[in-house]
């Protein structure tokens, strides 16, 4: 198998406060609550993330060409703010990687340190 892939993600953070004041001015469920959190408040900040950080993944996938892996064909680093699985996991080919991210530090950088704090990934 070939890696073709590199990502970075910036997984979703469940609010539950925000969820349960979904829940309470829409009267809806917990999950129609969740759905509505993602797509208001975690959806743009995960595109943008993805585009801001598109630059350094298309680079390291130029860099790897075709490299063989045992079992392998997508590399994830999931940038989540508090690690409580180090483990690398490989869910039907597609690698798993958590690294420890604070996106509000992110966000405040300008374009050269974002830049920077990206190969540090």
């Amino acid at each position: 198998m070939y890696l073709k892939e590199f990502d970075i993600d910036l997984p979703y953070i469940v609010d539950d406060e925000n969820i349960e004041s979904i829940m309470t001015k829409q009267k809806c469920e917990y999950n129609e609550a969740t759905k509505l959190d993602y797509a208001l408040n975690w959806k743009w900040k995960r595109r943008s993330f993805s585009l801001e950080t598109r630059c350094i993944t298309a680079m390291y996938e130029r860099l790897l060409g075709k490299y063989k892996t045992k079992d392998c064909w997508k590399v994830l680093i999931e940038c989540v703010e508090n690690i409580t699985d180090e483990r690398i996991v490989n869910n039907s080919g597609v690698c798993s990687v958590p690294i420890q991210f604070s996106l509000n530090d992110f966000s405040e950088k300008n374009e050269l340190e974002k830049k920077r704090l990206r190969f540090d990934c």
